[in-house]
């Protein structure tokens, strides 16, 4: 068990509640339970949204929402059952389920790889980090599939080529680019956007790596669907209402984005905006030919990668249950 997962352990002892995750204390209350999510930037904002704009609480949830830099660190949290939902890339959950464990995707906020690989000035091409650093969020996350994809394409090996070194959040890897500490990044909206702007490189572009991905996805354990069903139910139907929110109320979500993120600028503010308005689907399926993409880069080294369907690392059960009902028709009439 690392270090920083003992240290997640202790702070949610500290500082929410020593009782179990999910807990009912009266039938007319709502549903108290931890909600984590890996990293502060807009694909995973659509929390905020839904908590500010009160769509848990009508759905009769009370997340405590937690920031855990890093989706393997994320992951360890959920498999341990100190959080029974979160919001991260599909990798970890996948990684982890290859190796035992009862992981499960229950929805894909995000199914294309959105991230950029930016550089500093005086790298122009993929060629010129050769001898250089990398940033990425932690190993065996989204960002670091991206690094190494990329520099793969590239015809750079990683680690040796290129140092591929965990900084932690966007926010800490863009500000170790812009320090020299490193000198390119894998960063998403908006802070590829912020790159462009101020004369950094875009050595790759979300749209030119036109990748399958689970890049933004909603997680839980079999064992938490078996234990907590109808909060789990709850938690995906709020997303569903969340999106529509998002697409539908822009200004509140304006600054509810704007609060999780910071940006503080109107115009970066509204690109992301809109980049995420064409990104979300209305009813957020996680797309299988991205979950079979991590597999096939998997299966370079592992056997169990290889063998694995792609099918059974989702479960959409309940998306499936909530478009049927008539929810999404009703959200969108």
């Amino acid at each position: 068990m690392t270090n920083g997962f003992l240290a997640f352990k202790r702070l949610l002892a500290a500082v929410l509640f020593l009782g179990p995750a999910l807990t009912v204390a009266a039938q007319e209350r709502a549903l108290q339970f931890n909600l984590a999510y890996s990293s502060i930037s807009a694909s995973q904002a659509l929390v905020r949204v839904i908590k500010d704009a009160g769509i848990f609480q009508r759905n009769g949830l009370d997340p405590t929402l937690i920031f855990v830099s890093g989706g393997g660190r994320v992951i360890q949290a959920v498999i341990a059952g100190d959080v029974p939902v979160a919001v991260l890339s599909g990798e970890p959950a996948i990684l982890a389920r290859l190796q035992g464990a009862d992981t499960m995707i229950l929805a894909g906020l995000v199914n294309i790889m959105d991230f950029s690989i930016i550089s500093a000035p005086e790298v122009k091409r993929p060629q010129d980090l050769k001898g250089k650093k990398l940033a990425v969020s932690r190993f065996g996350s989204s960002t670091d599939f991206v690094a190494r994809y990329g520099l793969q394409k590239w015809g750079l090996i990683p680690a040796q080529d290129v140092a591929v070194l965990q900084i932690g959040s966007q926010p800490d890897r863009f500000t170790a680019l812009k320090s020299g500490a490193v000198q390119a990044a894998v960063v998403g909206p908006p802070a590829d956007i912020i790159a462009r702007r101020t004369g950094f490189n875009e050595l790759v572009t979300a749209e030119e790596l036109n990748l399958a991905y689970p890049n933004t996805c909603v997680v839980t354990t079999a064992s938490a669907m078996s234990k907590n069903e109808d909060l789990l139910k709850r938690t995906l139907k709020a997303f569903v209402e969340g999106i529509h929110f998002f697409k539908t109320q822009k200004e509140p979500t304006l600054r509810s984005l704007d609060a999780f993120i910071r940006l503080g600028d109107g115009r970066l503010l509204e690109e992301t905006y809109q980049h995420y308005d064409r990104i979300f689907a209305r009813v957020p399926y996680v797309d299988t030919k991205g979950i079979q993409n991590v597999l096939s880069e998997l299966a370079k080294k592992d056997q169990k990668a290889k063998m694995a369907k792609a099918e059974s690392f989702v479960e959409n059960r309940f998306l499936r249950e909530l478009e049927a009902g008539g929810i999404v028709q009703r959200l969108y009439r």
